[in-house]
């Protein structure tokens, strides 16, 4: 166990709760304000509302659905459907399955299951697969952000994370979602490493929290900066940043801030 490491990360943790960033500030913020408007203003109880709030996370977040015929409305339809079963919001279903672990509570239609069932087909009628990622975007939208997303990103970096911090115990098993898969075996065994990962920073980290330190560093690792950084400082930094380069040679980066501690740690997690 590195406690120096993990300390870093909890100082991290610390500084996004209590980070006062506005939505102008960057277009991560800004996305995320703009789909929570929405969810507030359209109604999840209704076909309409639900592809409504669908199609604008998928635009935002690119889970690429728009690109599979019938897709947004097959999945739309099976949340519907969902709904119309359990006479429940799917916000509660989705709390309670943070609690219970169970991946039950998404049957519909003959025990269909929402995290397991095949959505849209292509150009010649084939069935696509699954759409794990864009169901927990909605979950952790539908929820006020308590529902942790599951996509490439956070997958790259957990077990990053969790080699920096050199737990004790293995790490959980985390399998990416890839076309046919077994969906609700996926989604449940991904929400209990994020559960693990939390109690090992203490239980008062919020999945938000924790998406945020993971998508953030994610992004710096892989060189994506343009939804972190404004359009000036992604201008100046754009045809030059290296991530092994000095931080001191970024001069919009100042330290004891949120964005120079996510650079700082996607340089030293690049090195695992």
């Amino acid at each position: 166990m590195n406690k120096e490491n993990i300390k870093h990360i909890k100082t991290i943790l610390q500084k996004i709760k209590y980070n006062n960033l506005q939505p102008e500030d960057n277009a991560y913020y800004m996305d995320k304000q703009c789909i929570l408007d929405v969810f507030n203003s359209t109604i999840g109880t209704t076909f309409k509302g639900i592809k409504t709030r669908l199609t604008l996370i998928d635009s935002f977040y690119s889970t690429q659905m728009t690109k599979r015929y019938y897709g947004l409305d097959d999945l739309a339809n099976a949340m519907f459907q969902l709904y119309s079963k359990k006479q429940q919001p799917l916000s509660e279903l989705f709390k309670k399955f943070l609690e219970t672990k169970d991946i039950t509570l998404f049957n519909y239609d003959d025990n269909k299951n929402l995290f397991s069932s095949n959505y849209g087909i292509d150009k010649n009628g084939k069935e696509k697969g699954v759409a794990i990622s864009l169901i927990s975007k909605y979950a952790y939208f539908d929820t006020n952000l308590n529902f942790p997303i599951y996509d490439t990103i956070v997958c790259e970096m957990y077990p990053k994370i969790w080699k920096y911090c050199d737990f004790d115990n293995p790490m959980p098993k985390l399998s990416i979602s890839k076309g046919r898969v077994l969906g609700d075996k996926t989604i449940v065994s991904f929400v209990k490493a994020i559960d693990e990962l939390i109690s090992k920073f203490g239980n008062d980290v919020s999945y938000d929290e924790l998406d945020q330190l993971l998508w953030h560093t994610g992004k710096v690792c892989r060189g994506n900066l343009s939804l972190i950084l404004s359009k000036v400082q992604y201008l100046t930094t754009i045809n030059n940043y290296n991530i092994n380069q000095s931080l001191n040679n970024l001069k919009f980066l100042k330290k004891d801030t949120l964005l120079y501690y996510y650079f700082e740690l996607a340089q030293q997690l690049n090195k695992i």
